[in-house]
């Protein structure tokens, strides 16, 4: 045998046969495979009944691609449970309301926005997330589409973005709705967004509401937006014009 396999002397290996020959015990193991590198194989050593010894291998490189893939998935739902879990505790902690329905109201709204983009991500494998499909799932929750304009090209955000943009826009059309030009009568918003090169923006545009004047003191809601954005790496800048708010968020170069 140690001719047409001359690797395998003084490996473990040579030691797992001498024990199946002297001592009749069996012995199976994973290794690598030494003529495809990028296959594993499964050896069993058997005492055969009428003397000697079998060995078969088996390519079970199929099943350890599937055993990483799921203990990679294991290890990322951990991770996003626990990223998922922050988030709400952060909101139930610092959401203000005039009184507990008000509270409940805010707290619920949040934590829709929550599962929404993450139940997108889901849908998608925890794959890039399209910006059209993303920005519409949070703005139909709260305004009818004849109240909001889209516009933007083709662009995917990463798992790590897509929630805190989801969440920034559900902020931006819940003050809208409360204070801005969402409550109004003839009130709209645009929504653009922009990637040329590496930059990508978006920026939130509202007209024909209630003039607007910079607020004394930043309210949970502009905190948290702020909060995100910085999560991101991102940039959040906040014009409050006579004519309705504008809200222009800078993403980080995509490196993609």
């Amino acid at each position: 045998m140690w001719e047409v396999f001359p690797q395998g002397v003084g490996t473990p290996f040579e030691a797992i046969l001498h024990r199946a020959m002297d001592e009749r015990q069996g012995a199976q193991f994973e290794s690598p495979s030494r003529w495809w590198p990028d296959r594993t194989v499964e050896v069993r050593v058997t005492p055969l009944v009428t003397g000697g010894i079998g060995v078969s291998l088996h390519d079970v490189s199929a099943r350890k691609r599937a055993e990483e893939a799921r203990e990679l998935l294991i290890r990322e739902v951990d991770h996003r449970s626990r990223n998922i879990l922050a988030v709400v505790q952060a909101i139930v902690k610092m959401t203000e309301g005039p009184d507990l329905t008000g509270y409940k109201e805010a707290v619920f709204g949040r934590i829709n926005a929550l599962a929404r983009a993450q139940g997108a991500l889901a849908s998608r494998r925890w794959e890039d997330a399209p910006m059209r499909a993303l920005v519409t799932e949070a703005m139909i929750a709260l305004a009818p589409p004849e109240r909001y304009d889209l516009e933007g090209p083709d662009m995917a955000l990463r798992p790590d973005e897509a929630q805190p943009v989801s969440m920034i826009i559900h902020e931006l059309a819940t003050n809208a709705s409360k204070y801005g030009a969402l409550g109004a009568g003839g009130g709209r918003v645009a929504i653009r967004w922009t990637a040329r090169g590496g930059a990508r923006g978006l920026v939130w545009r509202e007209t024909g509401g209630p003039a607007t004047t910079t607020p004394a003191a930043e309210g949970f809601g502009s905190r948290l937006i702020r909060q995100l954005a910085r999560q991101m790496s991102a940039e959040i800048r906040f014009d409050w014009r006579p004519g309705g708010l504008e809200a222009t968020l800078t993403l980080p170069p995509d490196k993609g």
